[in-house]
């Protein structure tokens, strides 16, 4: 499932799930990251999440009930 990109809404899952690449390979070829701190990247969600030159979305895995990635 897919939904909008809420910082408010999506925040600590989306950071959760981009800890577990310690190698942090989800951020290759993307002009931004990787960052570093929670802190960090609530204010990177908080700032991409109005735009409108590019839009971002959640993907929630359904099974698990969780937001898995950002696109």
């Amino acid at each position: 499932m897919i939904q909008r990109l809420s910082a408010e809404k999506f925040a600590a899952e989306l950071y959760e799930a981009y800890q577990l690449d310690p190698q942090q390979n989800n951020w290759t070829y993307l002009p931004y990251g990787p960052i570093s701190t929670q802190s960090e990247f609530l204010n990177w969600l908080r700032f991409v999440e109005d735009g409108t030159d590019t839009v971002f979305f959640a993907i929630i895995n359904k099974t698990m009930r969780k937001t898995r990635r950002c696109r």
